[in-house]
């Protein structure tokens, strides 16, 4: 059965999309110690949980320790040493941010006056209003390292899927049929995934997954 007859099957996905802030929740947020407030950015904002993406959540958690060692880093311990240490916590948090998200696009004046409609916070209102044109992440690009978790996330989610199957679902080409070199691609975007998350002690290999499924994540 292919992952299409399988989902049809199913009548749905077995993954669902993540939580998204509400305007109240970001309001609330900003409102709280600062402590509390870069807590909550990369928990509610950055990384939202989703539990039904397997390799994103394990992710996920790798990122979130780092950001979380980075703002301690960042707001403390202001010696000789602090720019050193603070720019290796920065390089640390980039190595796990840049596999979950996309480049985020510049939003509109007429987005963040949406965003600030109705708000009493200063702090949120000042914010949104700044990053009007801007890009909100900094760093490099992100490229297209997302994918890979992406694709990763539908093997876990159906072990049996094949990665032209997953292809044809994260490649963003643009082509009506994906040539070899679309699968290439997103293959060594994987393998460098792979890597990357054994040297925490996961080994997600997708021959693992196809063999072991669900089995791989407990």
């Amino acid at each position: 059965m292919s992952l299409e007859d399988t989902v049809r099957a199913e009548g749905g996905l077995r993954i669902t999309r993540s939580h998204r802030p509400t305007q109240d929740e970001l309001i609330r947020l900003f409102d709280s110690p600062r402590d509390e407030i870069l807590a909550g950015i990369g928990r509610l904002i950055l990384a939202p949980e989703n539990p039904s993406r397997k390799v994103y959540s394990v992710l996920r958690e790798i990122y979130l320790a780092r950001w979380d060692e980075f703002n301690t880093t960042v707001t403390t311990g202001f010696d000789s040493g602090w720019p050193e240490r603070a720019k290796a916590a920065q390089v640390k948090k980039q190595e796990a941010e840049i596999w979950l998200s996309p480049p985020e696009e510049p939003y509109s004046l007429e987005i963040a006056l949406k965003m600030v409609a109705g708000s009493k916070s200063e702090l949120w209102n000042k914010a949104w209003m700044e990053g009007v044109g801007k890009h909100r992440r900094r760093g490099q690009p992100k490229s297209k390292r997302h994918l890979a978790v992406k694709a990763l996330d539908i093997k876990a989610a159906y072990p049996e899927a094949t990665l032209r199957e997953v292809t044809e679902i994260v490649c963003p080409c643009g082509q009506e049929e994906h040539t070899p070199q679309c699968r290439q691609q997103l293959r060594q975007q994987i393998l460098r995934l792979v890597k990357f998350l054994r040297g925490y002690g996961h080994d997600f290999t997708w021959e693992r997954i196809g063999i072991e499924g669900s089995k791989v994540f407990e």
